[in-house]
């Protein structure tokens, strides 16, 4: 609808769209109407005049078989016509694609994502070994898809990583900040150090900070090279914690997704700065001065030099994953 690529689906099943459009988690106002109207239109079958057919629907990349790839994945899984939806992430240039499959009674039972591209395929590795870790682990505050297939990136080929489907029945967290799971992001946070433990000159979000500081407010990078952040409380941090990567079964059961992120050694603040976006996202681009002005009320409503030095740190972190959004605030520093 907006001439970028979102969906694809098998343009003999009309069921089979139906399944695919339905796992299009409505985490946006924007989302939720595209996916309220494609529901419509493939119900009366007007679909068509929204679409175009294509032989491949791995449009950016022809030179990846899908069609075989879905042969192999059938013999992987015993599961004789398996059915699969495509999505593109919101960036389209990404290297990658989102495949929903779904057996011949359109039940959904497996989520990939395939890499195209080096960046990626570390991001899937990543993730990969995280989820791996949470099952041999066990979890008791929420629950994380199981890896059924994990296929590493190489000379040959990029990273595919195949995990089982979040519940049909789970939906979004509420857009709002006090949906923010306390007990869940205590146990992913687990035990903590401080970045002077933990040789913080070798982690990859430092380092990228390092590497573009330069381009930041100076009243930025000169407040946190004079802070004491080897004192700084660190920990595991999803990374890109917020409303797009939770969602909450009837039950009340939380599952989260999307460890490519996961770090470590990451700032203590990291998850609730990142939550803390996703829920202001839309105010942010509508009324800025009002974002920044709730922004300080929410994280610097208090004097404590320590608490600002981690909330800085967290930026810094976020300005690898969300460069854009974490500017924002940088570039405003001189408001704080």
């Amino acid at each position: 609808m907006s001439g970028k690529p979102v969906f694809a689906a098998p343009s003999h099943s009309r069921s089979a769209r139906l399944a695919g459009i339905a796992r299009y988690q409505p985490i946006s106002l924007k989302r939720s109407i595209y996916r309220s109207i494609m529901q419509a239109a493939i119900f009366t079958g007007t679909d068509r005049f929204l679409s175009s057919r294509v032989q491949n629907p791995v449009i950016n990349h022809q030179d990846f078989d899908f069609s075989s790839w879905l042969e192999a994945i059938e013999v992987k899984l015993d599961t004789p016509g398996l059915m699969a939806a495509l999505f593109w992430p919101p960036q389209v240039e990404r290297g990658r694609i989102y495949v929903h499959l779904f057996d011949s009674n359109n039940t959904p039972i497996g989520f990939a994502k395939i890499s195209f591209s080096d960046s990626d395929d570390d991001s899937l590795a990543n993730e990969a070994q995280r989820l791996q870790a949470f099952a041999d682990s066990g979890l008791n505050s929420f629950q994380v898809p199981r890896v059924i297939d994990f296929q590493p990136g190489s000379s040959d080929q990029h990273a595919v990583l195949l995990v089982e489907p979040i519940p049909t029945d789970a939906k979004p967290l509420k857009a709002q900040f006090s949906s923010f799971p306390t007990q869940c992001i205590d146990e992913i946070h687990s035990q903590h150090s401080t970045l002077g433990n933990t040789e913080h000159e070798s982690h990859s979000w430092w380092k990228h900070y390092l590497q573009h500081r330069d381009s930041f407010n100076p009243k930025f990078v000169e407040e946190l090279n004079d802070a004491q952040i080897k004192q700084s409380p660190c920990c595991r941090v999803h990374g890109d914690f917020g409303i797009p990567n939770i969602v909450k079964n009837p039950t009340g059961e939380l599952w989260v997704f999307d460890w490519e992120e996961c770090c470590d050694s990451g700032p203590i603040l990291t998850d609730e700065l990142s939550f803390y976006w996703s829920v202001h996202r839309l105010k942010s681009l509508s009324d800025r001065q009002l974002f920044l002005a709730r922004f300080k009320e929410h994280f610097l409503s208090n004097d404590d030099p320590q608490h600002r030095t981690n909330l800085m740190l967290a930026i810094a972190f976020y300005s690898t994953i969300n460069p854009q959004r974490a500017d924002l605030i940088i570039s405003n520093w001189d408001q704080f």
